[in-house]
């Protein structure tokens, strides 16, 4: 499983990839998820992911089309940039090559 903003977690399986979000503690004290999709790629999970987050946002109360448009730009500006700084996480590896 792979954390990716917030409360949402990528996890792949034998069939695709799920969307899920962090659901509280079960009675041993383990981290339960709440399924929000499946998806064929890690892309499209992310993807869903920052719609999703969109959704929330302006779902949260009433907002001008300017004001929508804005948090729009905003949660897909900041989805890239979380990306961008992943990606360089490992640093001295270009794209393309092994870390061996």
């Amino acid at each position: 499983m792979m954390h990716l903003i917030d409360n949402y977690y990528i996890d792949t399986t034998g069939y695709g990839v799920t969307l899920q979000t962090a659901a509280g503690k079960n009675k041993d004290g383990e981290q339960l998820y709440k399924l929000v999709g499946y998806y064929s790629n890690i892309e499209q999970a992310i993807e869903a992911c920052t719609n999703k987050r969109i959704s929330n946002r302006i779902a949260d109360g009433m907002h001008s089309l300017d004001e929508g448009i804005a948090i729009i730009r905003e949660e897909r500006r900041g989805m890239q940039e979380l990306l961008r700084k992943a990606m360089g996480v490992v640093s001295g590896i270009k794209e393309g090559e092994s870390e061996t």
